[in-house]
């Protein structure tokens, strides 16, 4: 890296690992781009301390967003690269032959899978399979609240054990969802039916991890939760918290998204009704065309 961190060089495995095809393609490229976002403060502040380890370098642990748009998880090491006159022109990251690559669970993945793949009402629907899938998990569902304040909650779609799950509307206190009405995640690795007994479901379905999200509005508002859940111990790296609050906020749109077409729909419907003109609606993802009002038929 540069002075600026931005990448100056990089070998053949980098480039490989990176998705660079072409060699001067990473030339410029700003390095803490690569980085999870939890990680981008300790790989900063190595990168400070790394100017002081004279000589030597200064190692981390860190997430790099690879080619595959997976997370890989490596211990990096950051020494400063000095000329004779011991000014400082950049950085050389490197990493041991010993890293491994992480569990291969990406934000982006699973939403581009699910939206190639589906498209309008289908797509929370893919979110949450391709979510299970990727985690592993033999739950995962979507939920939207009811109330204000919240006091219960209605699956928009879930996936259990490899297929679509019902429509559920169950009260929201007694839950681990109730928890993510005042925060952002919320992990329950093992024992969660101990810690909720009044949570019927978790009885049903025998669930002993839970991690799930908060879904907010433009406004930051919650207005759903989006959870994976397991019947056996759900331990995960902190990373795939970023991947379970990415997905939240992709199913927060397209929560948003439907409830904007249902009041222009009604709106419509309301001002043809007042003044009896005739008029159309498209509905562009069934390209159906609906004729509303009689009076110009």
């Amino acid at each position: 890296l540069g002075p600026d961190l931005r990448v100056g060089a990089a070998n053949a495995t980098a480039r490989a690992l990176m998705g660079w095809t072409d060699p001067e393609e990473e030339i410029g490229l700003p390095a803490l781009g690569f980085v999870l976002p939890e990680d981008i403060p300790r790989l900063t502040d190595a990168i400070l301390r790394s100017r002081r380890a004279l000589p030597g370098y200064i190692a981390v642990e860190a997430s790099l967003l690879t080619a595959t748009a997976t997370w890989w998880r490596a211990e990096l090491r950051v020494a400063p690269l000095l000329d004779e006159d011991n000014v400082l022109g950049g950085f050389l990251i490197t990493a041991p032959a010993t890293a491994s690559h992480s569990r291969g669970v990406s934000a982006l993945r699973v939403i581009s899978e699910a939206s190639a793949q589906n498209n309008g009402e289908d797509l929370l629907l893919a979110l949450v399979k391709h979510l299970a899938q990727a985690m592993g998990t033999r739950y995962a569902l979507v939920a939207s609240l009811q109330g204000s304040p919240p006091t219960a909650m209605t699956t928009l779609a879930s996936w259990v054990d490899g297929a679509p799950g019902p429509t559920l509307t169950y009260p929201l206190a007694g839950t681990p969802c109730a928890r993510l009405t005042g925060q952002e995640v919320c992990h329950i690795p093992e024992r969660v039916q101990s810690l909720f007994p009044r949570d019927s479901l978790l009885r049903e379905l025998a669930v002993e991890g839970y991690l799930g999200a908060a879904i907010a509005d433009f406004k930051q508002q919650p207005i759903g939760v989006l959870a994976v859940l397991d019947d056996r111990p759900l331990y995960r790296q902190q990373d795939l918290f970023t991947v379970l609050r990415v997905c939240a906020a992709r199913a927060g749109a397209e929560i948003e998204r439907r409830l904007e077409s249902r009041k222009q729909g009604q709106l419509l419907r309301q001002l043809t009704e007042m003044t009896r003109v005739a008029g159309w609606i498209y509905d562009a993802e069934q390209d159906h065309l609906a004729f509303v009002g009689d009076s110009l038929r």
